[in-house]
C-alpha cells in the first residue's frame, strides 16, 4: 500500500496486506498523506518512505527487501541507518501493533528527514536532480513495459486479431530506450544511496531517537487537557492521537486548557464556601420520570423480576410515582446557550479568558447533565459559528461528554471583524425553540456595543415572557464603556474590568 499515485515506487520494508491495511487506515489522520504529497516535490519517493516508516514502527519484525529498483536504494539506505536507532526500541514500546502511534511516529521521523533534506544534509541538490531524473525513467520504463505486456497479451490470446508487429516491434524499442535510460540515470544517482558520513547517519538516528519524548509529551499534554477542560471522559487512541496534534499545533489551545483548569479550580472552592441549594420541600405525590424523586415503593418494585417491566413500561410514559416539589431552587437546571463575540477588538488576552468562562460554563451544564451550545459572532460577512458541545446523549457514567472536535473547534476559531448582536440573538432564539433547549439560558459575552433596533428588542423581550428564559450579559474589560443596548434586554450585566481568575469566577457563579 502506497502513499502516493498509482505509479508510486514500491516499499523497501517486506508487509503483507493486513500491514498496507493498517497504513491506509491512519495516513489520512495521522498527517502522513498530506506530508507525502506535500514533501514529493522535492523527495519524489518521499510518501514511499513514509510508509517504510510507519512499517519499521508498526511491524514486530521489519525485513528490508533487496529486489528494488536503483531509485529505492537511497530510501532503503535511509530506513536501515535508522533502524539502528538506539531510540528504536523505545519507540516501539509504544507503537508496536498500535497503528495510531506508529503513523504518528513515522510523521515526526519523516518531518526531521525532510528537514535534513532541506538543509542539504542528506544530498545535495545535484543529487536530488539525479533522483528525480531517475523516478522519471523508471516510471517511463514501466508504462513502456505495460504497452509491450498488453501487446503480447493479445497476441496469446486467440479471439483479439493479432496486433501490428510494426507496433510490437515500437513498443519492443521503446522499453530498450527507456531501459537505457534507467541504466544511465541509474549510474547518475548511485551516489546518493552510498555511505553516508557517521555524521550524518547519527543526525538522522536522533530523529527516531526524539520519537519517545515526543510521543510521552503528547500523553501528558492530551491528560492535562482534559483535567483543565473537565472533560471527564476517556478517548480512544484515534480521538487522543487526533486531540495530540491539535494540542501539539496550538499555542493557544494549551494556554486555553489551562486557564480553563485555573477557573475550575477556583470555582470549586468558591462553591464549598457557599450553601450549594436553595430551600425546597416535598409537598406532594406526582407523576413522572425523575429517578431522583421516586417514592421508595417504585424502587422497590426495581428489584421484582416482573415489576420492572412495568416500572420501564410507565418510565417511558412518564407515569411513575415521585416526590412533587416546591421552593425556588430551580436555577441553573435548564440548557445553556452562549453567545461569544469574536470580532477584532476581542483578540488576545480577552478572547482567551471569554472562552475560559465559556469551558467553564461547560463543565457545569455537562456535569448537571444539560444540553449546551455556543454561538459565536462577528459581523458581516462573516457567518455565525454554530456549535453543541455538549453530546446528546449520556455516557455510561450518566453524564453527558464532552463533543470533543467540536470544542477544539471552538477553542480555535477566532472570525475577526465588526460586532452585531442581532445575528447571534436570533439564533439563540431559534435555538430555545428546540425540544432539548426549552427553558435554557442564553450568555452573551462581548467586549463592545452594538445596535438593536426596536422592533427586534419589543419581539426579544416578547419571546424572553413566553420562553421564560434569562440572558446574562458580560461585559469583557469595558468598565468605562456604555452599555444601553445590552441594558435593554439583558436581566443581568456583569461588568469585567480585569481578566482575572476572580472575576471569571465570580461570573461563572452569577449565571449559574
Amino acid at each position: 500500500m502506497s502513499l502516493g499515485p498509482a505509479h508510486a515506487a514500491p516499499h523497501v520494508v517486506a508487509h503483507d496486506r493486513f500491514d498496507a491495511a493498517a497504513l491506509a487506515q491512519v495516513a489520512e489522520v495521522t498527517g502522513l498523506t498530506a506530508l507525502g504529497r506535500a514533501g514529493a516535490t522535492l523527495l519524489p519517493d518521499l510518501p514511499a518512505l513514509l510508509g517504510d516508516l510507519f512499517f519499521v514502527f508498526y511491524k514486530a519484525h521489519a525485513a528490508l527487501r533487496d529486489d528494488l529498483p536503483p531509485s529505492a536504494r537511497f530510501r532503503r539506505r535511509v530506513v536501515a541507518e535508522m533502524s539502528k536507532a538506539p531510540g528504536l526500541a523505545a519507540t516501539r514500546t509504544r507503537t508496536l501493533l498500535d497503528p495510531w502511534a506508529a503513523g504518528l511516529a513515522a510523521r515526526l521521523v519523516g518531518e526531521h528527514v525532510l528537514r535534513m533534506i532541506k538543509r542539504d544534509d542528506l544530498l545535495l541538490p545535484d543529487e536530488l536532480a539525479d533522483l528525480h531524473r531517475l523516478t522519471q525513467a523508471e516510471q517511463t520504463l514501466a508504462e513502456a513495459k505495460a504497452q509491450q505486456d498488453a501487446l503480447a497479451e493479445m497476441r496469446r490470446d486467440p479471439l483479439a486479431p493479432p496486433p501490428d508487429e510494426d507496433l510490437e516491434d515500437a513498443a519492443d524499442e521503446a522499453v530498450d530506450e527507456a531501459q537505457d535510460t534507467v541504466d544511465q540515470a541509474a549510474r547518475q544517482a548511485a551516489r546518493a544511496s552510498s555511505d553516508l558520513p557517521r555524521e550524518l547517519r547519527t543526525k538522522l538516528r536522533q530523529g527516531v531517537d526524539a520519537v519517545p519524548d515526543r510521543l510521552r509529551g503528547l500523553d501528558v499534554e492530551v491528560e492535562q487537557f482534559g483535567k483543565g477542560l473537565g472533560t471527564g471522559q476517556r478517548l480512544d487512541a484515534a480521538e487522543r492521537l487526533k486531540l495530540g496534534e491539535h494540542l501539539l499545533r496550538s499555542e493557544k489551545l494549551r494556554k486555553l486548557a489551562a486557564l480553563v483548569g485555573a477557573f475550575r479550580r477556583l470555582a470549586r472552592v468558591q462553591r464549598r464556601r457557599q450553601v450549594p441549594r436553595r430551600g425546597v420541600e416535598p409537598y406532594a405525590v406526582s407523576r413522572g420520570d425523575d429517578i431522583a424523586r421516586l417514592l421508595p415503593s417504585e424502587l422497590v418494585a426495581l428489584r421484582h423480576p416482573l415489576l420492572r417491566r412495568d416500572v420501564q413500561r410507565r418510565f417511558a410514559e412518564k407515569a411513575l410515582l415521585q416526590y412533587g416539589l416546591r421552593g425556588d431552587d430551580d436555577r441553573g437546571r435548564g440548557p445553556m446557550i452562549v453567545c461569544l463575540d469574536g470580532s477584532g477588538s476581542m483578540q488576545g488576552a480577552k478572547e482567551l479568558w471569554s472562552k475560559a468562562v465559556a469551558l467553564t460554563l461547560l463543565e457545569q451544564a455537562r456535569r448537571a447533565r444539560r444540553a449546551f451550545r455556543v454561538i459565536g459572532f462577528s459581523a458581516h460577512p462573516q457567518p455565525l459559528f454554530v456549535r453543541d458541545l455538549v453530546a446528546p446523549r449520556a455516557g455510561v457514567d450518566g453524564r453527558r461528554p464532552v463533543a470533543m472536535e467540536a470544542l477544539v473547534e471552538f477553542a480555535e476559531h477566532f472570525p475577526g471583524g465588526g460586532t452585531d448582536f442581532a445575528p447571534p440573538l436570533e439564533k439563540a432564539l431559534e435555538t430555545l425553540g428546540e425540544a432539548r433547549f426549552r427553558r435554557g439560558d442564553v450568555v452573551l459575552i462581548t467586549d463592545g456595543e452594538a445596535q438593536l433596533g426596536d422592533a427586534f428588542v419589543e419581539r426579544l423581550l416578547a419571546e424572553k415572557k413566553r420562553l421564560g428564559f434569562r440572558l446574562h450579559a458580560v461585559l469583557v474589560d469595558v468598565a468605562s464603556v456604555r452599555a444601553e443596548t445590552v441594558a435593554r434586554v439583558a436581566d443581568e450585566v456583569h461588568r469585567v474590568s480585569a481578566l482575572t481568575a476572580d472575576a471569571a469566577v465570580s461570573v461563572v457563579g452569577a449565571v449559574r
